[in-house]
Formats: C-alpha cells, structure tokens, sequence
C-alpha cells in the first residue's frame, strides 16, 4: 500500500500524488498489498538539524525483493528496502543550470545550489534519525524538477536528477546510481536500506514512519510563548519605517526580552514582508530552544521562498570557510582554527561574486556584545549594516573578555539604539532580588527595572553539599509538573563539566527519580537538537545558559561557576583595581547571568556556606525580606 503522510494543502503535496501515482503505474499490484509498505512524508520535519525541512522523504519496506532495472552492466538486481530524501524544484527548464555535475536554481538575484542542499538534506535525515531511534539507514538523495522535461537533463551517469516527465522506473535507477558501488561488489543482489533480514527492515522502517507521524507537543507556556513570538510588533514602533535604512540595535540586561524581541520582529518581517531572515548566535543550547519554538509555530527553517533560518555563527562562519576555499571540510583541526581562519575569510570576501553571498533579506545577532570584531566585520561585509538587527547584552560576557561595539566600522550608515530597561521575564520578586545581589556583589551599575504587572516570583536558598540538600530538592524537582506547566518548561544549569562527572550523573539520577526525563544539554551530540518530549527537563552548563528561560530554573553550584570564573579572569588594565577586584567583578557578573533566567522559581544552590558568593545570597534574601516570597534552606541544621 502507499500512504502520503502530511497537510494536503501544501505544493509538496501534489507532487507526493503523483509520485504515488507512477508507483502505482511501475509496480500495478502495489497499492492492494497489505504486505508492501511505501511511505511518503509530505515536509518532514528534522527538527533540531542543520536542515530541518525536506521536501519529501520515501520510505519503502516491502515483504519481498523487487527487481530493479538494468543499470549499466548491474543486471538481476532488487531492492527490499529504501529511504529517500527528494528535493523539489519548480523552475522551467530555461532557469535550470547545469554546472560543474551540479543543479543551480535561480532565487531572487541569486543562484542557489540545489546539489549541495540535497545533499545535506540526506545527511541531517540519517543525523536525526539516528539519534530518535538508533538506527542509521542507507539515505538516496535525489532531485526532482517537476517543470523541466527529461530531454533538457544532461546525460550524466549515475546521476541523482529526476525530470516532470520522469517515471517510476527512472527513479528507481538514479536511486541505483546513488548505490553503484556498493551493487557491483561480488555477491552483492539486494539494495536495502538497513542490513539484517526482512523482520529487521520492516521493524526499522515502521520506527521511522511512526517518528515523523508523531507531533511535537507543546505546553501552555510554549503555547504563551508562541502568543507574544506572533503579535504583530512592527507598526506599532517608529523604527519600523526605516526597516533595512539603519543598523538597528536593541540594548538591555538579562530578563528585558531582547531574544522574545528579535524572534517577535523576525516572525512579522517573514509573516507580513515575506522576508528571508537569518538569525545568528553563538549559544547551539540557545538554536535548539528557538528552533524548537519555531516548529511549534510551523515556521518554516529551509526554503526557497520566506524563511526564518536559525543558526550558530559557527556553521554560518565555517560553511563560507569552506565555500572560500580557507578550509577543506569542517572538522576538530577547522574548529581549533576557527579564529585564524575568520581573517582570512574576510580578505577573501572580496572575491565573492554576489551570487555566492547567502540569500537573507535580514540578518539578526543576538548576544552581540560577545562577537569578535572579525564576525562583526564578516557580517557587514555580507550584508551591510543596513540590514543588520543587533540585540546587545551590555555586559554578559561569555566568549570574551571584551565588549564588542557594533556600532562602529559602519561610517555614515544611520542606527538607531534601541533600551530595553524593564523585566519581561522575571517576576517582580526575583527582578528586586537580582538587583539586591548584584548590590551585594558590588557590580556597578547593574539595574533590572521591575515589573510591577509581573507580580510574586519564589527563590529558593539551598545551603550544603547537593547530597546534603538532595531531599528537599527533589520535592521541588516533582514540582516541576504542576501548576500547568510540564517539565520541559523547567531548566537545570551546572558548571562546565565533562558529561560523565559525578555532579551530572547525580542531576540526572534525581530527575528520574522524580519521574521525569532529561534532555542532556550538556552533551554536544544533544545540544544540537531539541527537547521533542515535553517529559524532559533542560540541563544545561551555566555556559549555554543564556538567552534560555524556565519557569522554574534550578542553578547548582553557584559557588564553583563563581570560582571557575575567578580563576579565568583577566589581569587588570585599570591601575585603580587590584587582579582580585577584577576578578571578584568578573567572577560576579557570570552568576548575574543564571540570575535572570527564571520566570517564576528561582532554586539557588551553594556548597560551602562560608563562600563569599553564599554570604552575599543570603545577604539579599534578608534585605528583600521574607514577605517576597525567599526560602533558605540549609543542609546542615548546625549551621542555621
């Protein structure tokens, strides 16, 4: 039987109807079986990937070997099993290219590479589906240019390229281009897409078409989240007119929205201008949490047309590395190079024509006080200042020491620089005691305006050894799903450490001892996905921490990330402060970052009660005052 999988009234969908009807024409008796399986999904979703939407993905699991066609000298071959990504394309023969064994279409002034965006559609498929079941299939990618005639493709052997006239029995030999290889081998008769036998195949390709038939669930705070991200917010502001005229800069502490306000103004330029945008951190935690809204919304990620593309300036930075010729593939050596090679990316971009430049109308940066001035100057030279929008965190700094000015190197280009003062995240009882700790702490000039409307807020003081206080956290942990929220809408932060340290393993020993679930962020190979169960805790290292909220958001071992931090600090510039002010100053800016990223509970956690970071905490509590709602909590009642 064949089965299409999506919303009906997408284009991709009509195209699934009729590849479903040259199956039906290349093998007749298909569509009756009860035993042969073919899937089509219609958009699939890969979320958390560098790709996040494919076109159409085939899955195909049959009772039996099929026999394929005769392909060069492969002769007697079948196949019993695939998993094929398939790219579309619309455009009419005469806008098609054809260069260097690659697929270009045109899209605005550009030319758009459609090889290379087929190619890493296969690769993020295998990616997720290898992390959502454990399985890593064979993947065909093909191409499919379902306005352009058979006759105006090249002859191109072993070729990936499918025409509008193409049939079934064409898609099934570029699918044996793609394994020709592996078929000419001795003793080679069978194209699958797993090994194993034919029990095996069925139970692997039943997983994947469950996995991209089950929804992403969302919470009523994501659904609140999804409310504020899709309120239309440009014509009410008076930069809205002069929207690609000026480098637009929002400027605001932790807490003020400058995130929610980036996403908000992405969403209507993309909604309500049709405009492509991409939108640029350093935090892969913080791309996960943005994707995972926007799949919520069903904004689209990749596309030819309007898209909100989201990404670490990392992989935009490596990939024009690449694309310049400054480093052969992305790998650990291009990575521990990464800073060196960004200066020879920006002599190099003078060489880019325009049509190699990539195809945004807009580009956001977020945390922008913490780019070196190399990426600065790489994304003007790209774009130009005029359609750049900076969100800039004034002073939390995590990638550097120094705070970067995207105001200058943009000559007479007009900008307009926009405060953001007021909390809108955290509740007036945790806003007033952030600023109390940062008093305490003796941080010049720190201030969160409180936000009378958001009224109450809880923080919680926990003192002692996290064995020590393990009890009383662990009743606040099962908390985590009540008062209509889920556990996913909770955060957990922890120092930088190593996924096996004893301090992880214990966190995630305790959530499951709650009844929930974690999402390791802590893990590279999780941290470039999203949470897709709303039964999962965030866990994350105080490193990947900002930009994030929860509304309940426990932060352990206050103490060590101050020290970490205390030992990493610069010597002084400034003769009027000693080496230990400056690093006691850095050392207190790092926990005022953790400090703005609850929106209801904030659990606070110290080992040593003597630690100058416990002293000043329950200097602030006491200052507050009860009444606002502060529980300290000691592990050892002796100390009391």
């Amino acid at each position: 039987m064949i089965k299409i999988v999506g919303t009906p009234e997408v284009s991709e969908y009509r195209a699934a109807e009729k590849l479903g009807s040259l199956i039906m024409v290349g093998w007749p008796d298909i569509h009756q079986s009860e035993r042969d399986h073919i899937t089509i999904v219609v958009a699939a979703k890969c979320w958390g990937c560098s790709v996040q939407d494919i076109d159409l993905v085939v899955i195909g699991n049959l009772s039996k070997p099929r026999s394929l066609p005769s392909f060069r000298e492969l002769d007697g071959k079948s196949i019993l099993s695939f998993v094929w990504t398939i790219e579309l394309k619309g455009h009419p023969a005469d806008q098609v290219v054809f260069k260097a064994g690659k697929v270009f279409v045109p899209y605005g002034r550009f030319m758009k590479d459609v090889t290379e965006q087929a190619f890493r559609q296969k690769n993020s498929l295998r990616d997720f589906l290898k992390r959502n079941i454990r399985r890593e299939p064979y993947c065909t990618d093909l191409i499919w240019l379902d306005n352009a005639p058979a006759s105006s493709l090249p002859r191109i052997e072993c070729g990936n390229v499918l025409a509008g006239d193409s049939s079934w029995e064409d898609f099934l030999s570029a699918a044996i281009g793609n394994q020709y290889e592996w078929l000419r081998k001795p003793g080679i008769n069978l194209a699958q897409a797993f090994k194993g036998n034919i029990r095996e195949q069925y139970l692997a390709t039943e997983e994947i078409c469950d996995l991209f038939s089950k929804p992403l669930q969302a919470t009523p705070l994501d659904r609140k989240r999804v409310e504020r991200i899709t309120r239309r917010v440009i014509d009410d502001q008076a930069y809205a007119q002069k929207m690609g005229e000026q480098l637009l800069l929002f400027r605001g502490r932790g807490g003020t929205g400058k995130t929610m306000t980036l996403i908000r103004l992405a969403m209507d330029l993309h909604t309500n201008r049709l405009s492509r945008v991409l939108l640029l951190t350093y935090n892969v935690a913080l791309v996960a949490d943005i994707k995972r809204t926007f799949a919520i919304i069903g904004t689209p990620q990749d596309s030819d047309g309007p898209v909100i593309q989201v990404r670490t300036v990392h992989s935009f930075m490596l990939e024009l590395m690449k694309q310049a010729g400054v480093i052969v593939s992305v790998n650990e050596d291009s990575l521990s190079k990464y800073n060196d090679n960004l200066f020879n990316l920006e002599e190099l971009l003078e060489a880019f024509s325009q049509e190699d430049l990539p195809a945004f109308d807009h580009v956001f940066i977020d945390e922008a006080q913490d780019w070196p001035e190399a990426e600065r100057n790489i994304v003007f030279k790209i774009f130009g200042a005029k359609r750049v929008i900076v969100a800039d965190g004034v002073d939390q700094l995590v990638r550097s020491k120094r705070v970067a000015d995207w105001t200058a190197r943009v000559g007479n280009t007009p900008k307009q620089i926009v405060p953001l003062r007021r909390s809108l995240r955290l509740k007036n009882s945790l806003a007033i005691f952030a600023n109390m700790l940062a008093e305490e702490l003796g941080l010049p000039d720190w201030s969160l305006q409180a936000n009378p409307e958001l009224s109450g807020g809880r923080i919680t003081l926990l003192i002692g050894p996290l064995d020590s206080v393990s009890e009383k956290l662990q009743r606040l942990v099962t908390l985590f799903d009540s008062d209509g929220n889920l556990p996913v809408d909770s955060m957990i932060c922890t120092p930088f450490t190593s996924n096996l340290s004893a301090t992880t393993r214990q966190l995630i020993d305790l959530v499951h001892s709650c009844g929930h679930q974690v999402w390791d962020g802590t893990r590279a190979e999780d941290r470039r996905s999203f949470p897709n169960d709303t039964r999962q805790v965030r866990l994350v290292t105080y490193e990947s921490c900002r930009g994030l909220e929860g509304w309940n958001v426990f932060c352990c071992q206050l103490d060590k990330l101050y020290d970490q931090k205390y030992r990493e600090a610069d010597d002084p510039v400034d003769l009027l402060y000693s080496k230990e002010e400056v690093a006691e100053l850095y050392a207190a800016s790092w926990i005022m970052i953790p400090m703005t990223r609850a929106i209801d509970h904030l659990i606070l956690h110290v080992e040593d009660p003597t630690h100058p970071l416990a002293i000043s905490l329950i200097a602030a509590s006491r200052s507050v005052g009860s009444d606002t709602g502060i529980e300290l909590v000691f592990g050892n009642s002796d100390l009391a």
